[in-house]
């Protein structure tokens, strides 16, 4: 008798092996803001990653997300312990800082365990499947929820000036009441491309 674990179950089918088979291979996607290797995707779900990417990069090339961005100062990440002396840091400066930010990256397929994970160093990003079937699901609020995780992930594609590897903007401290996440640049920025993206699609 075959036992679960390891893709192979009691009915003696390699189920991992069947999933690997429907994946499209890996592929290069290109928008004017990155270019960006579609790793472990099942085609329909690359389609969305696609037409996500585009979308979450003509909120970031628009006028009102870099005016959004450049509009107050924001938090790059908080201790953990809540010091009064907070840093902040100028809205002009991170919305430079986003203009060329993950230029070129990985996006992964999986369940990292969170809604997404990146690695500065690897310029990878990891984005849970639900978010991908919310896109292909039609539903506005889920696409733009889509959108939100995109840019909130490329804020963490940014690494420190002179430090390739060490993150300059982090989720250090969220949710914690000296460091609410509208002030801090991953959630603000992420909030602030979902409702510039509901807009856009309002105008058609």
């Amino acid at each position: 008798m075959l036992l679960s674990g390891c893709g192979s179950l009691a009915d003696g089918v390699d189920h991992d092996a069947s999933r690997k088979a429907s994946l499209a291979p890996p592929e290069i996607h290109v928008t004017p803001c990155s270019t960006v290797e579609l790793v472990n995707f099942p085609s329909d779900a690359a389609g969305a990653a696609r037409a996500a990417l585009d979308a979450a990069c003509a909120v970031r090339r628009s006028q009102a997300f870099a005016a959004g961005a450049a509009a107050r100062d924001w938090l790059p990440g908080c201790s953990i312990l809540p010091l009064p002396n907070r840093r902040w840091v100028s809205g002009a400066s991170v919305r430079d800082a986003m203009a060329d930010a993950g230029a070129r990256f990985q996006l992964v397929y999986e369940n990292p365990g969170a809604v997404a994970s990146t690695s500065v160093g690897a310029q990878r990003m990891r984005i849970r499947p639900e978010r991908f079937e919310g896109w292909l699901s039609g539903d506005p609020e889920r696409r733009a929820a889509l959108v939100n995780t995109l840019v909130h992930e490329t804020t963490h594609l940014i690494s420190e000036p002179g430090r390739p590897g060490r993150f300059r903007y982090t989720d250090r401290g969220h949710g914690s009441w000296w460091c609410p996440d509208r002030d801090l640049v991953s959630y603000g920025l992420g909030d602030l491309a979902a409702r510039t993206w509901r807009a856009m699609a309002s105008e058609g």
